[in-house]
C-alpha cells in the first residue's frame, strides 16, 4: 500500500502519492509472487498494468463482485487475468467476459470469499504467493480472513486530510495481547 502519513491513499484527481523509486520497488516485490491481486476500484482509478519488473508473466487477479469493469483497461491486455466475482454478477457482463475470453468465477453471494478464492487459485493456476495491491476494502478482506503474512507500506511525506480514502481497513482488534502473543 502507498499511503500518506495520515493513512490515506491517492484518489480522485491524484494518481500517485509516492515517488518513482517506491513504485519501482513495489513492482520488484510484485515480481517475486505468482500473482498480483487488486480490486475493481484500483483498476478504475489507476488503469494499471500490474506488470512485473523482470518481464515475467504473472497472473493478474481482480475482485469485481458484479463484473462491472469494462474490458478496455490495460490489465486486460492478454489472457493472464482472472476475475473473482459473486452471485451478484450482471448476466450481460458475464456474457461480455465470456465472449472476450476473460476467465472469471463466482466466490460467494455478497462478497468474494477470500479463502475459496485462494484455494481455487492454487488448484487451478498453481498460485502459492499473492501480492495484494488493493485499496482498503481488498486489504480488509484479506486481514479479516487471516491471510496476511507481511505488509509492504510506502508512506508519503504528506497529509491528505480527513476527507481522503483510508488506505487500510479491517476488523477492530479487541485485545492486542491476545492477537499478537
Amino acid at each position: 500500500a502507498a499511503i500518506s502519513c495520515d493513512g490515506k491513499i491517492a484518489g480522485g484527481d491524484s494518481e500517485w502519492i509516492t515517488c518513482d523509486e517506491a513504485r519501482a520497488d513495489a513492482k520488484e516485490y510484485r515480481s517475486y509472487c505468482d500473482c498480483v491481486l487488486v480490486g475493481l476500484g484500483t483498476v478504475e482509478a489507476d488503469n494499471c498494468e500490474l506488470a512485473s519488473s523482470n518481464g515475467r508473466s504473472l497472473l493478474r487477479v481482480i475482485i469485481d463482485p458484479t463484473l462491472s469493469l469494462g474490458l478496455d483497461f490495460k490489465v486486460f491486455r492478454d489472457e493472464d487475468v482472472f476475475v473473482a466475482c459473486t452471485e451478484r454478477l450482471l448476466p450481460e457482463a458475464a456474457e461480455k467476459f465470456e465472449d472476450a475470453g476473460v476467465k472469471f468465477r463466482r466466490f460467494g453471494s455478497e462478497r468474494v470469499d477470500i479463502s475459496a478464492l485462494l484455494k481455487y487459485l492454487f488448484e487451478e493456476f498453481g498460485v502459492q504467493s499473492v501480492f495484494v495491491e488493493g485499496g482498503a476494502k481488498v486489504h480488509e478482506s484479506f486481514l479479516d480472513a487471516g491471510f496476511v503474512d507481511a505488509f509492504l507500506v510506502y508512506i508519503a511525506p504528506l497529509q491528505i486530510g480527513p476527507e481522503g480514502l483510508s488506505g487500510l481497513g479491517g476488523r477492530n482488534i479487541e485485545n492486542l495481547k491476545r492477537e499478537f502473543n
